[in-house]
């Protein structure tokens, strides 16, 4: 089964972001930078977090852990799973499978 990433949320710099993750019932978070100088795309910095039992409890433990990820208030949730998805890349281009 491979995880679904369920929302992506991007820092101000645009060079780190939170990938929110679903794999079946569990659900889950991974921190993910990119080095534009390099071209090789975004990259995990640690292994996905899994384990929590929802959405919400996987990303307030992302911004209890993660400093610049804050809780969404009414006004951004809908953003949220409209934000760009951040994915691994391989040199060639294609995409990686996470999981």
């Amino acid at each position: 089964m491979k995880r679904l990433v369920l929302a992506s949320l991007e820092d101000e710099g645009g060079d780190r972001c939170v990938d929110l993750l679903q794999l079946g019932a569990d659900f889950g978070w991974v921190e993910c930078r990119r080095d534009p100088e390099d071209g090789h795309g975004w990259r995990h910095l640690h292994p996905p977090r899994m384990g929590f039992a929802d959405r919400a409890a996987a990303q307030a433990d992302a911004a209890e852990t993660v400093g610049w990820v804050q809780l969404p208030t009414l006004e951004t949730q809908g953003r949220l799973t409209q934000s760009r998805v951040c994915r691994t890349l391989r040199r060639d281009g294609g995409a990686v499978r996470d999981g």
